[in-house]
């Protein structure tokens, strides 16, 4: 049936499966020998103890942080390929002595394209924070998600009817991811715990799939996983997040070295680094994604490739306490490449991702990262993979200068980024930072800062006079609230 459907990795998963049907019948075995050595009620109640334990040590952690009302708000910027402002997560998590209620009442309408997910898929999406963060050192049981609520309005993309299509509703889903993150950490900041408040990982989920016959002769559809498998993790309380941490939706998940790629798939993969300010800016710097140069390869017909993502105009991560977002994510390629001369022509010149954006290599073809599918020659470029990096934590300006000047060193973050966003003065030519020019600087801008500054009101006032032109607001549904405008008619 794995085979009928045409799964990923095909070899890969059959194999996995075969081990987790084996493990499985042994588990089975061993708690059989174990109700005939301790008999049934012992068991029963072993496992009534499990689940005891992993409720009473939720609530007893919930019962710590202070009571009150956290909210975060996140958007995407498409629904597939029909291309629009969505407000995919609109969450107002409230904590109450030992039990949270989370609720998504203002989250945009389902919509006609496979970006919906039913609420299990959603709740699924935050285990993975809370488990990974919150709950990782109690038993792994659902007795711990027990004190907590879900309110989830009908009709919304993260509760359609039972008609809507939902194969992309983990894109759909990572707002959700992205928002659990923030609303905890704030939640926890105030607590002994506070080391654990930790900005929300990339959860771009930025997949590109390729398919074709291989250089063995093999006919093959596959998601590349080094790209989701490199995101970066989010900047913690007391230091920056992992750069190419990897997959926000398994912590034990890791990209596959780059020459498997080349062995598995007609490709060719001229080079794999870090993607230079992918991290969200801040005291401590969200982790670097990782970018590759992906190009066709072999004497092969043709290859097919397609991509998906939602966060090429608008990055659905927040940030904590000042920091920024990472970027978003464009598709990138190069026109009518030539792996082979490009090479050729390279010389002694690094063949990089500056290079690339910087024109060096040939005309940078940029668009939506999420694209339908389409035939690649022999040869060309396939994409420039990019994986999302994770989001910052607290001011840039309260930076260490000396981190600021290793990430330089290291390729991590740009000169641009250095002077504009963290307000360092960089002396390229000793590869060193100036740090009484920058305390300097730093002084300055803490001055504009508090000159244009102004009170919540006053903003307040302005900001909710601004509204989106009406023509990306078609997924939206009506502003400012996101109540459906009209029932979803499927064909």
């Amino acid at each position: 049936m794995f085979r009928a459907f045409g799964i990923r990795s095909e070899a890969n998963v059959i194999i996995d499966l075969k081990a987790r049907c084996t493990t499985a019948d042994r588990v089975r075995i061993r708690i059989q020998e174990m109700c005939n050595r301790e008999g049934k009620d012992f068991v029963t109640g072993l496992f009534r103890r499990m689940l005891v334990e992993a409720e009473t040590g939720a609530r007893k952690r919930l019962k710590s942080w202070p009571d009150g009302i956290y909210r975060c708000v996140t958007f995407s910027d498409a629904a597939g390929l029909a291309r629009g402002l969505i407000r995919n997560c609109c969450m107002t998590m409230t904590k109450k002595r030992d039990s949270l209620t989370i609720d998504f009442t203002g989250t945009s309408p389902e919509n006609l394209s496979s970006y919906n997910a039913h609420p299990q898929a959603v709740v699924g999406h935050l285990a993975n924070y809370i488990y990974e963060y919150v709950f990782h050192d109690l038993p792994i049981s659902s007795a711990t998600f027990a004190p907590i609520e879900f309110n989830f309005p009908q009709g919304s993309c993260l509760s359609p009817t039972d008609r809507a299509a939902t194969s992309n509703s983990v894109m759909i889903s990572t707002g959700a991811m992205s928002s659990i993150a923030n609303c905890i950490s704030r939640a926890r900041f105030a607590t002994t715990d506070w080391h654990q408040a930790t900005a929300s990982m990339g959860n771009g989920g930025n997949a590109t799939v390729i398919a074709g016959i291989s250089q063995w002769g093999q006919h093959f559809a596959d998601m590349i996983a080094y790209p989701i498998n490199t995101e970066g993790q989010g900047a913690r309380s007391g230091c920056d997040g992992m750069d190419a941490y990897g997959f926000p939706w398994c912590a034990f998940g890791r990209a596959p070295d780059v020459e498997a790629i080349e062995n598995e798939f007609p490709m060719v993969i001229p080079f794999s680094q870090h993607w230079p300010d992918s991290g969200g800016h801040g005291k401590y710097r969200g982790g670097c994604g990782t970018t590759q140069f992906w190009a066709s390869h072999h004497d092969i017909p043709q290859l097919y490739f397609m991509a998906i993502a939602d966060n090429s105009t608008v990055q659905t991560p927040q940030p904590l306490f000042g920091g920024y977002s990472p970027p978003t994510v464009p598709g990138l390629s190069i026109k009518g490449t030539k792996v082979k001369d490009l090479l050729k022509e390279t010389g002694d010149n690094n063949l990089d991702f500056q290079g690339l954006i910087d024109g060096r290599f040939g005309e940078l073809s940029v668009e939506p990262f999420g694209r339908m599918t389409r035939p690649i020659n022999q040869g060309e470029t396939v994409t420039i993979g990019l994986s999302t990096g994770g989001a910052g934590y607290g001011d840039p300006l309260e930076r260490d200068p000396s981190l600021v000047g290793k990430d330089l060193v290291s390729g991590l973050i740009s000169e641009w980024s250095a002077r504009e966003i963290y307000q360092v003065v960089w002396n390229r030519e000793q590869q060193q930072v100036d740090f009484e020019a920058t305390d300097k600087l730093r002084n300055e801008v803490r001055k504009k800062r508090l000159a244009r500054g102004r009170s919540y009101q006053e903003f307040e006032k302005d900001w909710l006079k601004r509204k989106p032109s009406d023509d990306i607001l078609t997924l939206y549904g009506k502003w400012p609230s996101g109540e459906a405008l009209q029932p979803v008619m499927r064909p």
